[in-house]
């Protein structure tokens, strides 16, 4: 069983070390820059890119996105 099978259909093809947009909770848009770190039974724990940091938060299925390629490839 693949790990997003565990929560919501919308998150079937990510998986661990994907990367992912999340949904600011501060400003209504999209942030990047950010890789799942682990799948829960209602979410996922995402840390950022940069520093390694996981976010203290569980994100739940519909506030995360696939990265487009586009916006994170800096070179």
């Amino acid at each position: 069983m693949r790990e997003m099978e565990r929560i919501e259909e919308g998150l079937v093809d990510l998986a661990r070390g994907t990367r992912v947009d999340i949904l600011n909770p501060f400003v209504p848009s999209w942030s990047s820059g950010f890789v799942i770190e682990d799948v829960v039974p209602y979410g996922v724990v995402v840390r950022r890119e940069v520093d390694e940091h996981v976010l203290p938060r569980v994100f739940a299925p519909e506030e995360v996105r696939p990265a487009n390629p586009a916006r994170t490839t800096w070179f």
